[in-house]
């Protein structure tokens, strides 16, 4: 988590309630472990990815706090996505057919990248009127500082 564009609250409000939508154990102190796996690592870099892509579609410094429920929302569905592709059960696609012989292959698809990042892509665009609700037309610094 980067506190320099969200603040600890925010992120903490977010990653409780993408983990018990998921029903994933979670504790407070999961966003300042370093060495954090598994399922709660991956919801941690989803938020922080589309707080991120939130932030650079906004022209800000910082995220917009009133997006933390649409950031909830999204972070549920590619976390939904990512555990679907890895799950062998749900992650059968045809890979090869045949009409003479009539036999058909299943097997895994290894584009789950490809097809986050175009999902990721396809959110944005959804949300964009909600998005541009916050949107400036240019970052503004202080010239003579940070603050």
């Amino acid at each position: 988590m980067d506190e320099s564009i969200i603040d600890q609250e925010t992120f903490l409000f977010i990653y409780e309630n993408v983990c018990i939508f998921n029903n994933i154990p979670y504790s407070d102190t999961d966003i300042e472990d370093d060495n954090i796996t598994g399922e709660n690592y991956k919801i941690i870099y989803l938020i922080n990815k589309m707080v991120q892509e939130i932030v650079n579609l906004t022209n800000r410094h910082k995220f917009p706090e009133p997006l933390k429920y649409l950031v909830v929302d999204l972070v549920t569905n590619d976390y939904m996505v990512i555990k679907n592709e890895q799950t062998p059960d749900t992650n059968q696609n045809i890979t090869s057919m045949s009409e003479a012989g009539r036999s058909i292959s299943f097997g895994a698809t290894s584009t789950w990248q490809t097809k986050y990042n175009k999902l990721l892509e396809q959110q944005m665009n959804d949300n964009i009127a909600q998005i541009n609700k916050f949107k400036l037309l240019y970052k503004v610094e202080c010239p003579y500082g940070k603050n």
